[in-house]
């Protein structure tokens, strides 16, 4: 497992995105497959040693709304889940970054639909950091928390 700073914000996570299957994984899980999502899930779960208080904010996906986080979020079955992270839809990273399109955290345009009691923790729910933009729109939005991914693609 690695914990490590990405624009100042804790991401926890425990597989390298390009290690084994953990690449073909996340893309399962981004599918919605719901045995990666499980698998994922279990994993995750372990990560955190202490989930007194925590309230998982799953991130949304292009399209808006979460939808496999929210799945993610939900199955791991510890913490209490709050759906209230929203995006208006753009093209995907992906698409944004292999068309040689730069993306900060603010053109994501995520937004919070609800607030989190002040006694909770924030763990944001993700499948895979990267750059850490989402991770940082989502603190724009939301208020700092630590993001919680099922791999990772490089430090620093």
């Amino acid at each position: 497992m690695a914990t490590y700073l990405k624009h100042n914000i804790e991401v926890i996570s425990g597989n390298l995105y390009y290690h084994g299957r953990n690449r073909q994984l996340s893309h399962e899980i981004k599918r919605g497959d719901m045995g990666a999502i499980t698998l994922a899930a279990w994993e995750m779960a372990e990560w955190i040693e202490d989930w007194s208080n925590v309230a998982l904010v799953p991130i949304p996906s292009h399209r808006g709304k979460a939808t496999y986080t929210l799945h993610l979020a939900k199955a791991i079955g510890k913490g209490e889940v709050f759906d209230i992270l929203r995006c208006r839809e753009r093209e995907t990273l992906y698409s944004r970054k292999h068309a040689g399109k730069r993306t900060t955290a603010f053109d994501l345009g995520f937004y919070a639909i609800g607030k989190i009691p002040a006694d909770k923790r924030i763990v944001f729910v993700d499948n895979v950091v990267a750059t850490g933009t989402t991770a940082k729109a989502a603190v724009y939005a939301v208020g700092p928390g630590t993001v919680l991914s099922f791999s990772y693609a490089k430090i620093g």
